[in-house]
This record gives C-alpha cells, sequence and structure tokens, in this order.
C-alpha cells in the first residue's frame, strides 16, 4: 500500500495556489468579470504610475531586426 502521506511543500504550494485563486475570483468579481474594463484599468493604472514598462511586441520585433542587422 502507498503512503498517503502529503508533503509540506504540497500543502504549501496548494495555499499558495487557493489564495492566488481567491484574489483572482476577487478581484473579476470587483470588475463585474467584465475582463475588458478590468484590463482597460490596468492599462490606466500601468500608465499613471509613471514605471517603465516594455512592449513585449515591440521589444521582439526590433530584436528581430537587430539580429537581421536592419536598422531601427
Amino acid at each position: 500500500m502507498k503512503s498517503s502521506i502529503i508533503s509540506p511543500k504540497a500543502i504549501l504550494s496548494d495555499e499558495v495556489l487557493r489564495e492566488v485563486w481567491r484574489i483572482k475570483d476577487e478581484l473579476s468579481a470587483s470588475y463585474n468579470h467584465d475582463l475588458e474594463r478590468l484590463f482597460r484599468d490596468a492599462q490606466k493604472r500601468q500608465r499613471l504610475s509613471g514605471r517603465t514598462s516594455v512592449n513585449i511586441q515591440v521589444a521582439e520585433s526590433r530584436n528581430e531586426a537587430e539580429l537581421k542587422g536592419v536598422g531601427v
């Protein structure tokens, strides 16, 4: 018979996952489960934060251009 002892690491992982899902559900509910509204607000908060952010699509196209030797 296989042991059914759950490792502390697995328990911690489950607790973390439960907490992440709880926060996700609360955030979604606070926007009435409207993903577009949530995303627009996140973008607005990002702009207003004053922090530098990276557009991955732009960064990837620049990297591709540099690899091809094309001026950006």
